[in-house]
């Protein structure tokens, strides 16, 4: 019983981390004695998902309208394929 309460209070910080600001993580972040070991981890989890949307967000803003469109098609670029070998 102790593992599914567990997995509960993991799934229950992350949902409440999600809704938090950026300003509102970092304020718990500076005092990580006051959370538990779970809420911890939570804690860094969510930073860590936080900055691997952002560095997705900012390169899709650098790719190319063509790769862009692709993506969205769920296709793959032409200019994205690397040579292609004669028969």
């Amino acid at each position: 019983m102790a593992h599914s309460d567990a997995a509960a209070e993991w799934l229950r910080l992350t949902a409440h981390y999600r809704r938090m600001s950026d300003g509102e993580l970092l304020s718990l972040a500076r005092n990580p004695a006051a959370l538990t070991e779970a809420a911890q981890q939570v804690l860094k989890a969510e930073f860590s998902a936080r900055r691997h949307e952002r560095s997705a967000t900012l390169a899709r803003s650098k790719e190319s309208p063509v790769t862009a469109a692709a993506r969205k098609a769920s296709i793959v670029p032409i200019d994205t394929l690397g040579p292609v070998e004669p028969p």
